[in-house]
């Protein structure tokens, strides 16, 4: 149509069309709407018959999906996989096994028919704070309600437990008991506090009674924020006989005077113990002394303060240890010196974190790191808690770098440089050459060892402190910043193999002079000296200087490393303007008023 001659006139402009022109256009129109309305019509019934061989395809792909060809016994390895690797598995619909049963009937029946599945449980005791009940709770009839409810919680609660320890066949049992409170550690007698708290007491007989059928296939067993007397309930409700197979045990007890019989008695009868951990509330003054076989222990974990000479004599009594961790203090004699061994032999240690909890560095203690040798080390950290970080040693003799001389194989180190000389950590990075992950600070990624105290709140006041970074960056600069001659570009470099970094509350070392740092290692990556570095993670005690995240990526993928192999991920704070001495905001309070005491209007 647009070739004939009157319809390309009258379309640009607004002449009406004669009546010639009007009857030769409304046929026209009539035979297209027609035409259009057939092939609307085939369209529809294309479409239709698209979404039926769409439905029939879902239909056939649903019937050969793998998953139906895959075996309940691959399906059970899969499911137990999904299990938390760090804990137990929670009675929780959001935590594996119990989500797995409610995807859809055939995974339900795979998951209730492997007994693996179920084989761990982590039970919190519903206990009843009788002491100091909630203001509410002082009417009788608000009180009656309550009571109600946490009956009907505990015989639930009860019948799961029953349920799901049937469930687990005849598989070892990996169990958690824990009796939390408001404040887990403002409740030191575990929820209640004397033998008349008849509503309490009641109810743990009778969840000791539901477990204590299943006990002896106890495999590891934690007991968390125990007072005295559920301890005690604990043992009395558990026969010796029934702890035969436990080789796993974690502890986090109240103890005085009179839990230490208590232990005695309670830790003669797991004789296959293997590993063993202890809480910071359980506080040993002479580990040794319990009745353990000390020999077939391959795991010890010490989460309070154990005397230097103490850990070397258990570690010489330990010679299969694979992993070791404890916060040690000061010896308060020099026994270590005058020990009959010059040197403990750990040839399968691959874990040893120390906490360093002493304000003085005496020599038993440097002694201590002289005198064990661990050829097979894998993971070595050395940190100093924040509860002590402004009580440091005045003489920071002490020296680590002796016990990595006889570890070769170390791949991951962790040290605190505010607890050590910097020559002494400059002395473990020339020794350590196979490392491939360096933390310097506390590394919450990586570190699990005993720990007393998290970090402070992160804030202004820690930069007014000022000083410098406690150790160097820069050395590990390719070369090393300070050494720019010939001699030291012939130099071998620190931690060749080093591909994961990690620094923490560094203030004094410059974003440029970092950004330098990163790039001297990626040109000695390009010329085959070191390692590519993967991941770069920096947190700063002071504000941004300069972006360099960006920079960064963008050399690396100029030298040729591959899109997202290397990661950077640095944090600082934030200004705060208020509290800075000199600020004209300085003293505003944090809702940005000069009254402390304003009304909300």
């Amino acid at each position: 149509m647009k070739s004939d001659p009157e319809i390309a006139h009258l379309l640009p402009s607004n002449l009406p069309p004669n009546d010639a022109t009007i009857l030769k256009l409304t046929t026209l129109l009539t035979q297209l709407l027609d035409e259009s309305a057939s092939i609307e019509a085939t369209i529809k019934a294309l479409q239709a018959r698209k979404d039926e061989a769409q439905r029939s395809i879902h239909q056939y792909r649903t019937i050969l999906s793998p998953a139906r060809r895959v075996p309940d016994d691959i399906w059970h390895e899969i499911f137990y996989r999904c299990l938390p690797a760090h804990r137990d598995s929670a009675m929780h619909p959001a935590d594996a096994p119990l989500l797995l049963t409610r995807v859809c009937s055939n995974w339900r029946r795979v998951a209730l028919s492997s007994p693996r599945l179920w084989s761990s449980v982590y039970i919190p005791l519903l206990l009843g704070n009788t002491e100091a009940p909630p203001l509410c709770l002082a009417e009788p009839h608000y009180r009656y309600e309550y009571m109600q409810a946490l009956e009907r919680r505990r015989r639930l609660r009860g019948q799961a437990i029953q349920e799901w320890l049937q469930r687990s066949g005849n598989c070892s049992l990996s169990v958690t008991l824990s009796a939390p409170g408001p404040n887990l550690y403002s409740m030191p007698h575990g929820g209640y506090c004397h033998d008349a708290d008849k509503i309490n007491i009641e109810y743990v007989q009778q969840m000791f009674s539901i477990l204590l059928p299943f006990a002896i296939r106890l495999e590891s067993l934690e007991l968390l924020t125990f007072g005295v007397h559920l301890f005690r309930m604990f043992q009395a409700s558990f026969p010796a006989t029934v702890f035969t197979n436990l080789k796993t045990l974690k502890l986090d007890t109240e103890t005085n005077r009179e839990t230490y019989p208590l232990y005695d008695s309670f830790l003669q009868s797991v004789s296959a113990l293997k590993k063993l951990s202890l809480g910071p509330r359980v506080r040993l003054s002479d580990p040794l002394r319990l009745p353990l076989k000390w020999c077939n222990f391959t795991e010890i974990h010490l989460h309070f303060g154990v005397e230097v000479n103490i850990a070397f004599q258990l570690l010489s009594a330990c010679r299969m240890l694979v992993s070791f961790a404890a916060s040690l203090t000061s010896a308060r004699r020099e026994a270590l010196l005058h020990y009959p061994y010059d040197h403990v032999i750990l040839p399968h240690l691959r874990i040893f974190m120390v906490e360093d909890l002493s304000y003085e560095h005496t020599h038993a203690y440097s002694e201590f790191f002289k005198r064990i040798l661990a050829p097979s080390l894998h993971h070595f950290a050395f940190r100093k808690p924040y509860s002590t970080r402004m009580l440091l040693p005045s003489n920071l003799k002490l020296k680590v770098s002796p016990l990595l001389v006889g570890s070769p194989r170390l791949q991951i180190l962790s040290l605190n440089p505010t607890a050590l000389h910097p020559f002494d950590i400059l002395e473990c990075l020339s020794i350590s050459k196979h490392v491939r992950r360096v933390s310097l600070g506390p590394d919450p990624d990586l570190d699990s060892g005993p720990r007393w105290m998290g970090p402070p709140v992160e804030g202004f006041p820690m930069i007014m402190q000022g000083g410098l970074d406690s150790f160097d960056l820069k050395h590990l600069a390719v070369p090393a910043f300070e050494h720019p001659s010939s001699s030291a570009q012939n130099a071998e470099p620190l931690l060749p193999e080093l591909e994961v970094l990690v620094a923490r509350e560094l203030s004094d070392l410059k974003d440029e002079e970092l950004f330098v740092v990163i790039k001297s290692r990626l040109d000695a990556w390009k010329d085959g000296k070191v390692a590519a570095l993967k991941h770069v993670k920096v947190e700063f005690a002071r504000m941004m200087q300069k972006e360099i995240c960006s920079d960064i990526i963008r050399y690396a993928e100029g030298l040729g490393l591959e899109r997202g192999r290397l990661k950077v991920d640095l944090k600082y704070i934030q200004r705060e303007e208020r509290w800075l001495p000199f600020s004209p905001l300085y003293g505003l309070q944090p809702n940005d008023c000069s009254w402390l005491y304003r009304l909300s209007e």
